[in-house]
């Protein structure tokens, strides 16, 4: 089909307070408190009519930027002031064109901006990403149609230009195969700080939900896991043999991600981590769990370190190394097999990764590249719906996901916004009392409200009630 054109009309920007019921050890700092931002646009598609859109995701400090100089407040600011910057060059297309093509455009033009300001490439992922959301969410709802359904039949005019590397292929047959999933495995992150078993617990929010990792299994059922690393080998070994002395007890098997968060700065470390993990025998149930391990390295050795053995002995993951179109085609030079998905750095580079997995792993007939969904921090709601639809496009079978567990409900939403999510997305959320839960059936997300009409949110957040979004340049300069 031809891909409907639109015109961007309008961009606005919101925020929402989050407060967590646990304090949270986010990279390098301990969040308590944090804001979610809203992104909604209008466009206008020259068939008639307009439509509106909506992206969120939480304003997460030190870790789009992690440079040690800068404070939390201040990586904050670099979030909303590249989306303000995003908006203006966005109300500066006055064109109609399909939804690729202006993400296409606004990509570029995002990236060199943001990047004379000498801000990390992740944070001009970050608005450009909400951008493409916005926009996909109101074409499917000018269409009435799905997200999935918007990818497979082409009329996000998705063409060869996503994969640049490969002159000549045709793109839309490899998406009209896509489908949205029924469920993904949910995998709980234990940060550096949670609590394992109930004695460790400093104090009880008393709010009915699990606070420490034994309670979270005993409730959800979760067989799937994500484990953080600090850095220091020691220390981590030490960690893991105290969370594998409880997964242990399962009778199930369970699934282990280990996440590195840049903390191994110095490979030979790395090495000592694997090397440690094999000769334990206390670890030998959790080392043959293990999937992968994810952005050991610091973002800018990662394309700079080649992991020659180490990835003989475990498939690595980039993530924080991800903030640019080839960050994964540079990657997998240096020995990495996967990539991050994360609806905060963008919607069409995920679905690139994800044909370039799908390539790699036909060519030689067995997986040796993959995507994996890696967003903690998304909240209940927008954020949360499309980060997981996103997963589903891309083939990932299960979705790290704890912005629920830290934070609670649906925070600062209106009594009939959270009353229309339930009813819209009742496979993934249920109403208690005056909060909007997130619903864990045996470790399992049921994902089949999200083949909506628009991108994976039925209802829209009720903008009456949210601030607008606080920023410093608001993209002057």
């Amino acid at each position: 089909m031809n891909a409907p054109e639109i015109r961007i009309r309008t961009v606005d920007l919101f925020e929402r307070p989050v407060r967590f019921r646990l304090p949270f050890r986010f990279g390098t700092v301990t969040l308590e408190e944090a804001r979610e931002a809203f992104l909604r646009i209008e466009v206008e598609a020259r068939d008639g009519g307009t439509a509106v859109g909506v992206s969120a995701d939480l304003l997460a400090p030190k870790w789009f930027d992690k440079r040690p100089e800068l404070s939390p407040a201040e990586t904050v600011a670099e979030l909303a002031d590249a989306l303000f910057l995003a908006r203006t060059l966005a109300l500066e297309r006055d064109g109609f064109a399909a939804v690729f093509d202006h993400a296409l455009a606004l990509g570029d033009a995002v990236r060199d901006a943001v990047g004379r300001k000498g801000v990390p490439g992740l944070v001009a992922a970050f608005a450009v990403a909400q951008l493409e959301r916005a926009m996909v969410d109101a074409l499917c709802r000018h269409l009435g149609r799905s997200v999935f359904a918007a990818v497979a039949g082409g009329a996000l005019g998705i063409d060869g230009r996503l994969l640049p590397e490969r002159p000549g292929i045709k793109i839309a047959p490899r998406l009209s195969g896509i489908a949205p999933p029924r469920f993904l495995w949910l995998r709980h992150t234990v940060g550096m700080l949670d609590p394992l078993r109930a004695e460790e617990i400093a104090e009880d929010p008393g709010d009915g939900l699990p606070v420490d990792l034994e309670a979270v299994i005993r409730r959800h059922a979760v067989r799937f896991f994500k484990l953080k690393l600090g850095g220091e080998v020691d220390a981590d070994l030490a960690r893991l043999r105290d969370i594998a002395r409880l997964l242990d007890r399962l009778a199930e098997p369970y699934h282990a991600t280990l996440d590195g968060n840049e903390q191994y700065t110095d490979p030979a470390r790395l090495e000592r981590l694997l090397d440690g993990l094999e000769a334990d025998r206390r670890l030998e149930r959790l080392r043959g769990s293990i999937l992968y391990i994810e952005q050991p390295l610091p973002r800018a050795l990662t394309f700079e370190v080649d992991l020659g053995p180490l990835a003989g002995r475990v498939p690595f993951l980039i993530d924080e190394a991800d903030d640019r179109p080839d960050s994964f085609l540079r990657a997998r030079e240096r020995g990495y097999r996967g990539v991050s998905v994360k609806a905060c750095k963008g919607f069409f580079g995920a679905l690139a990764n994800r044909l370039r997995c799908d390539l790699a792993n036909e060519e030689v007939g067995r997986i040796v590249a993959f995507t994996s969904s890696e967003d903690l921090t998304t909240q209940p709601g927008v954020a949360l719906q499309q980060d997981l639809a996103l997963a589903g496009l891309c083939g990932c079978l299960h979705s790290e996901k704890n912005g629920h567990h830290f934070a609670g409900g649906m925070q600062g939403a209106t009594a009939a916004e959270k009353r229309a999510f339930a009813e819209a997305h009742g496979d993934l959320y249920r109403l208690e009392g005056d909060d909007l839960r997130l619903v864990i059936d045996t470790g399992r997300l049921h994902t089949g409200s999200l083949a909506c009409t628009g991108y994976a949110s039925a209802p829209l957040p009720d903008f009456a009630a949210i601030r607008p979004l606080a920023g410093g340049g608001r993209g002057d300069g």
